[in-house]
């Protein structure tokens, strides 16, 4: 060989070791690249331009329960989502655009347009399951810029999404918390203050009068220092009982009950409370009706709407409490009344903690609203629901509908186990 051949072939293997160590070196970054694409949890999804899918990794395979092998090269990343969303997207999309964007575009235009895209949306298991995940779209550009294709990168945002949903609903909580705070720090400050000073106010009356007082001024004085302390006892019981509640100390005793059993205990007590104001109270209940719940609570809730009735009524007026059954086997509770009425704005507040709903009735009777919001919530531990109907002017009507045939959870009939323990 003359030493230009032995040149060449010297050069020709030092290319070709130079080859073989850059195509070494290739592929083991092409192996590092592989490792990572593979071993990290997020889904990577590889799409050639027309959208069929060209590189699937382990991730992905994990999320979506396909196998690679099941969607390369015959699949586009539409086999992952709900077509409701894709609709949605491509409209906005189209909107923006001013023209029609459809098909695999809904997914990549922006990136096309060279910007960042990352939104969320629902993939779709091969199961069927749903989970929500933070899809970002990104072009793959060759050495002269042109797109060869797009990767599609989701992170499962499960978990993100179920403690966020748990920070909402512990914010809700905390607000509810201050609302009952401030309502309590407001009774004790203010409602509850009131009578306590009319209290020390009778009683001072009496010490300093008492041998200048006629027999009928002091019957009236004691008559009216009475009605004092049981508004006093009243409001303190609710609150006790409010307190109770906010404190989960509350027992649910749940039982068959014979509604006439409780109505008729109210009705002879609230009968000669409604003679006091020139109001009549009728009651209208059937031996046979029977509902499941907390007696001393639904006691409660049937007694708190029957005196608001007999608070908002004017002399002449009438109080009615009737109940019956419904087609759907419960059974409803009305306490009508002739009194001033409710606004509509005013009934969508009637339940609310944060509203001071305390008004004085007809004869002056204070309140604090409190007992409302009590009927309220055993109202809802009871399972049952409350309906508001009322005309300013011309009453209003309180329908309680409360479980008859079922407990509460849905699962055991009353009516096939009246002779079990319950």
């Amino acid at each position: 060989l003359d030493k230009t051949d032995a040149k060449r072939i010297i050069a020709e293997d030092s290319l070709k070791r130079i080859n073989e160590d850059l195509e070494k070196i290739v592929f083991e970054r092409n192996q590092e690249l592989r490792a990572i694409f593979d071993s990290t949890s997020v889904s990577i999804i590889a799409t050639d331009l027309n959208g069929v899918i060209t590189n699937f990794n382990k991730g992905a395979e994990s999320q979506l329960r396909y196998s690679s092998t099941e969607v390369l090269g015959n699949k586009t990343p539409s086999l992952f989502h709900l077509e409701s969303e894709v609709m949605q997207k491509g409209e906005e999309l189209s909107l923006e655009f001013g023209r029609q964007v459809s098909g695999f575009d809904i997914f990549v235009e922006l990136a096309k347009q060279g910007r960042n895209e990352s939104s969320e949306w629902t993939y779709i298991k091969k199961d069927g399951m749903n989970y929500p995940v933070q899809l970002a779209v990104t072009a793959l550009r060759n050495e002269k810029n042109n797109i060869y294709g797009f990767l599609l990168i989701a992170t499962d945002i499960s978990q993100i999404k179920t403690k966020s949903a748990i920070i909402k609903s512990q914010k809700i909580d905390l607000e509810i918390l201050n609302a009952t705070k401030d309502k309590f720090f407001s009774i004790v400050a203010h409602d509850l203050k009131s009578p306590l000073n009319s209290l020390k106010g009778f009683s001072l009356l009496l010490i300093d009068y008492y041998d200048s007082l006629s027999k009928e001024e002091f019957i009236i004085m004691c008559k009216e220092l009475n009605s004092s302390v049981d508004n006093t006892i009243k409001m303190a019981d609710n609150l006790i009982t409010w307190a109770r509640m906010q404190m989960n100390e509350m027992e649910y005793r749940p039982q068959l009950i014979q509604i006439k059993e409780i109505v008729s205990n109210i009705f002879d007590v609230y009968t000669d409370v409604g003679k006091i104001k020139g109001i009549n109270v009728t009651c209208s209940i059937d031996d046979s009706l029977m509902i499941f719940g907390d007696k001393n609570q639904i006691e409660f809730i049937i007694r708190n709407l029957v005196n608001n009735a007999i608070k908002f009524t004017n002399k002449d007026g009438f109080v009615t409490i009737t109940a019956k059954s419904l087609p759907d086997e419960n059974v409803e509770i009305s306490v009508s009344d002739s009194g001033l009425g409710i606004s509509a704005e005013m009934i969508d507040k009637l339940f609310s903690i944060g509203k001071k709903q305390g008004k004085n009735g007809t004869a002056g009777e204070k309140g604090t609203g409190l007992g409302l919001m009590l009927s309220y919530e055993f109202i809802k531990l009871n399972g049952a629901e409350i309906k508001v109907e009322s005309i300013l002017g011309k009453g209003s009507t309180f329908k309680t509908k409360f479980k008859s045939n079922y407990l509460i959870n849905g699962i055991i009939d009353v009516k096939k186990n009246k002779n079990s323990n319950m």
